[in-house]
């Protein structure tokens, strides 16, 4: 199945050009300029992970993503961020993000988190997969027989 990612950044050609960079690598893109945007794509569709920056209009990124946990708890997000929002980018690896990437950045780097994040969220869905079927109830079968 095809990973799903949700660009969220208000800087249109930010999210344009990283949206292309990842379609090259064979990833599928959405792209929001806004919080409520982004939450919107959360709400309706099986995204895979988010990339959001910090400050944006109307709704930070901060306050995006306890938006996206009450939504979708195990729903990775990667954060981006100015290199002058260090206590901020503290509290987004406090609440739980995936990883704070600062700005100026490489887009190896980006690639590399990227990669690195939806193979970790692929194991943790396999573990809890396996963990579950583990705790059902054998099927048809008693103690003693």
């Amino acid at each position: 199945m095809k990973k799903l990612i949700l660009i969220v950044d208000d800087d249109r050609m930010f999210c344009f050009m990283l949206a292309r960079r990842l379609s090259f690598e064979g990833y599928t893109c959405l792209t929001a300029n806004t919080g409520r945007e982004a939450l919107r794509f959360v709400e309706e569709t099986d995204l895979s992970l988010i990339i959001s920056d910090i400050r944006m209009p109307e709704m930070s990124g901060l306050e995006l993503f306890r938006e996206i946990r009450q939504l979708r708890p195990n729903l990775p997000v990667i954060v981006i961020t100015g290199n002058t929002e260090m206590d901020i980018a503290a509290e987004a690896m406090r609440l739980g993000t995936y990883e704070v990437i600062i700005k100026p950045f490489e887009m190896d780097q980006v690639l590399l988190t990227v990669k690195r994040s939806l193979e970790k969220s692929t194991l943790e869905e396999e573990i809890s997969s396996r963990q579950q079927n583990l705790e059902k109830p054998l099927q048809g079968s008693a103690i003693g027989d």
